[in-house]
């Protein structure tokens, strides 16, 4: 039942506001119990999940009224969207009241919906009326704003002020729609490579439901979220064309697999359907995991590994410094942690290549390691660091095949 509700209104979303509707509907949406409102959080594996407590739907957001249950319900979800677009569920973490910060949030998000989107106990600046909150502020100038105002209360109690007051109220007593944030807690044990793959996947999401917006929609969207996504979108660039490369690096294919196509009819066996010849793009991609590779080179690593595998190709990863210290497949996320941290040698990657025999080979690295020895038998694309080695560094001659700087 609440299955069907919660579509219905992402319907209305995408007849009434198609952006935050092409948006919802690239979020998988699922009733929970574990929050009372609802709430939005992000999981390994490019997966955005709002999580919606089926009691809050069916009593908070009921109104007789069905136009005014549908604003409800919307407004409800787009609070959500729009904490996300925000990142707020990250930067609750570089901060020390999160309360207060919970608080900035809501007051931030809720200046974008309209007043009938909103329940009468929605966090807005009319609540604080002894207190000037600048229009579309950041969160934490709003935080900071909040956080003296809190301060400055909490050392005079005589005489407060209704402002002060209610901040006080929020602040040290339970508010439902405060709870929600609780669910943020969760963000701060994912990698650091995975939430900078996460954030990748937010900025894909926004750019989607740019592009599927009619302009005239979009035109009607607040200015400063049209600035957001403008600056994504001339951020957002990939390094290389991983199709081109697929293609030019793995002509053949050692790994086969039949499928049935009712498309063409078996010309041996007479039989419908007929069974196609499908390949696969074996890839082995080698991880530099010395000392010199740094947290950021690590994961600029993984958004380009995940670029590969999501063109179509099965990766084995090796983590290797002077040696192989461990190797699985790709799976759509990275790992917590990663091996090595010693020196750089290229030999033990590139036996194992001749052995394993791929349809070709990636190797993440700065390049700074004697030059190799070991005569790779198969093509290999070397994907060197920006700070790595130059053309005119006399290893850069002696690595074998194709060599490009990110």
């Amino acid at each position: 039942m609440i299955q069907d509700d919660i579509a219905k209104t992402c319907i209305q979303l995408l007849l009434k506001e198609p952006f935050f509707g092409h948006f919802l509907s690239q979020i998988v949406r699922a009733p929970s119990d574990q929050i009372e409102t609802i709430g939005i959080q992000a999981l390994p594996g490019e997966v955005f999940q709002l999580l919606v407590n089926e009691s809050y739907w069916g009593n908070q957001l009921y109104h007789e009224k069905t136009d005014k249950r549908h604003a409800l319900r919307t407004g409800a979800i787009k609070h959500q969207i729009l904490h996300l677009m925000f990142g707020h569920l990250w930067k609750v973490h570089e901060v020390k009241n999160k309360r207060i910060f919970g608080i900035a949030a809501d007051l931030v998000v809720n200046q974008y919906l309209t007043s009938d989107q909103l329940t009468e106990d929605a966090i807005t600046p009319d609540k604080f009326p002894d207190l000037d909150i600048p229009i579309q502020q950041s969160v934490f100038g709003i935080y900071k704003l909040l956080e003296n105002y809190f301060d400055e209360a909490s050392d005079n109690f005589e005489t407060l002020n209704a402002s002060q007051e209610y901040l006080l109220d929020l602040v040290l007593n339970e508010h439902l729609l405060l709870e929600e944030h609780h669910i943020w807690e969760k963000q701060l044990y994912i990698s650091s490579v995975g939430k900078k793959m996460i954030n990748d996947w937010l900025d894909e999401l926004l750019i989607n439901s740019k592009n599927r917006t009619n302009p005239q929609h979009y035109g009607k969207l607040p200015s400063s979220l049209k600035a957001l996504i403008k600056q994504l979108e001339i951020q957002r660039s990939a390094t290389l064309d991983w199709r081109r490369i697929l293609k030019l690096f793995a002509a053949t294919s050692r790994k086969t697999y039949l499928k049935n196509t009712i498309r063409r009819p078996s010309k041996r066996y007479g039989t419908s359907p007929g069974i196609s010849l499908k390949r696969k793009q074996q890839l082995l991609v080698v991880l530099d995991t010395s000392a010199s590779i740094q947290v950021k080179d690590l994961q600029m690593f993984f958004q380009e590994i995940h670029l590969i595998w999501k063109a179509g190709a099965e990766i084995l990863i090796l983590e290797c410094d002077t040696v192989i210290h461990d190797q699985y497949r790709y799976k759509g996320y990275p790992p917590s942690s990663v091996k090595g941290r010693g020196g750089t040698g290229f030999d033990a990657a590139l036996e194992f290549a001749n052995s394993f025999l791929p349809d070709a080979v990636v190797y993440f690295t700065d390049g700074f390691a004697p030059s190799p020895t070991v005569n790779c038998r198969k093509p290999i694309l070397w994907l060197l660091t920006s700070n790595g080695i130059k053309p005119e560094d006399a290893v850069w001659g002696k690595l074998p095949g194709r060599k490009v700087r990110m």
